[in-house]
């Protein structure tokens, strides 16, 4: 009996762990890591950035402090259309699986008031992190994961302040997230014989924003905007499937769980040109605490070997470099371009088939049109994972590859 309530525990150890320690599959691929930085169709055709774009129109997520230079009152919504693919080849090349066909829709929506000429306050709804993959059921990998996914919601309010006659602004900002997951992996008892194991939960943390933006020239923007980390405790259920009438049925009891998660500060750096017009260049620098993602300690509140669990990540900092390029070939139509890398937070040690991430590389192009007063921007991306060989035990050993295209689809009026 305690050997079958060591397998009981190792089963959701490894479950629960692989859920949270790995939070980023392709289906959140706009950035290494499990983060989602893209949040427009403008941003989406621009390689990303946004930062220093007085004209960027999710500005309650890329930079606050760039409301007042956005006169009145502006809303700005859309959907960013995700489309990922997993490859995954076994070294020797007889096994190879892909994951399943899948497209995720989240949305972003900001939305502003100005007070004064220089007082403006704001709302922003992003979905910053998240997740989601599935396997199909041949799956060779399907004891560590077959499908997961992470969803958190930010509801961000800012209020911004430009400073008169000096080229300075100000915003400062809270964050409220709100955050669901759910796992599901097999138990392969024999080759007739597998145990569908369940587990999800809720969650919600609080944060911060602060950003700020120069204008030493009237063609030249430099902004720095900062999101500050927070800490979501999940509650939720583990659950086993089709475990009756086996030798372990007594092994496999359902379980309230619960365990923490801390999204990363993030802090963005970039600059805005205008060397004509017509014309706009911006480069990006994203600097992401990911090194807060060091371990999971998981809390078992029934049937348990001990009380807690720690499941070790060891992820590390990371820096991503986007330039995108705006050019308004006639009045109201503008063209974009931009490419991005982005390094990779997961050490060789700790990777696996939740998140075979490794450093990307993206291309991205798009247009957008404005006529009285309404604004529409479509962009599309390209993002591509160099391939990463998994030997830690943590996945099936083998050759992973991961792609996605994006759509950002975005909406305005106020403009």
């Amino acid at each position: 009996m305690r050997r079958h309530a060591m397998m009981k525990h190792t089963i959701v150890l490894a479950a629960i762990g692989g859920l949270l320690a790995l939070l980023g599959a392709p289906r959140h691929v706009e950035a290494a890591g499990f983060a989602n930085t893209l949040q427009s169709g403008t941003s989406t055709g621009m390689g990303g950035v946004g930062v220093a774009n007085l004209g960027e129109g999710n500005i309650s997520y890329y930079n606050p402090s760039l409301m007042p230079y956005q006169e009145d009152y502006r809303i700005y919504a859309g959907p960013m259309l995700i489309m990922p693919r997993t490859d995954y080849e076994s070294f020797d090349g007889r096994i190879q699986n892909d994951t399943k066909k899948s497209l995720f829709p989240p949305p972003n929506l900001h939305a502003h008031y100005a007070f004064t000429d220089d007082l403006s306050v704001g709302i922003g709804f992003t979905v910053p992190y998240g997740l989601g993959i599935e396997w199909p059921d041949e799956w060779v990998g399907r004891e560590n994961v077959q499908f997961q996914q992470l969803q958190t919601y930010d509801i961000n309010p800012n209020v911004a302040y430009r400073v008169p006659d000096t080229g300075l602004s100000f915003a400062v900002g809270g964050q409220a997230v709100l955050s669901n997951l759910e796992l599901r992996r097999r138990i392969i008892l024999r080759e007739d014989r597998e145990i569908q194991f369940r587990a999800g939960g809720t969650g919600v943390g609080f944060g911060a924003t602060a950003a700020v933006s120069y204008r030493p020239l009237d063609n030249v923007t430099l902004g720095l905007n900062y999101r500050s980390a927070a800490k979501i405790n999940y509650s939720g259920q583990a659950r086993f499937d089709n475990e009756g009438d086996t030798a372990f049925e007594e092994t496999f009891v359902d379980n309230d769980i619960s365990t923490s998660l801390t999204l990363p500060h993030f802090m963005t750096l970039g600059v805005g040109w205008r060397p004509l017009d017509a014309l706009l260049l911006e480069l990006d620098a994203q600097y992401t605490t990911w090194s807060t993602y060091d371990e999971v300690v998981l809390d078992f509140e029934q049937n348990k070997p001990s009380d807690t669990s720690t499941i070790v990540n060891n992820w590390r900092d990371a820096w991503a470099l986007r330039f995108g390029a705006e050019y308004e070939v006639i009045p109201r139509l503008p063209v974009r371009l931009g490419v991005a890398y982005d390094a990779s937070p997961i050490p060789d040690e700790t990777v696996n088939a939740s998140l075979p991430g490794n450093n990307r590389i993206a291309g991205s192009i798009g247009v957008g049109y404005t006529i009285a007063g309404f604004r529409a921007d479509i962009g599309y991306q390209l993002l591509q994972a160099l391939e990463r060989d998994i030997t830690n035990g943590r996945a099936p050993d083998g050759n992973y590859q991961t792609r996605a295209h994006l759509l950002g689809i975005n909406v305005g009026y106020g403009y």
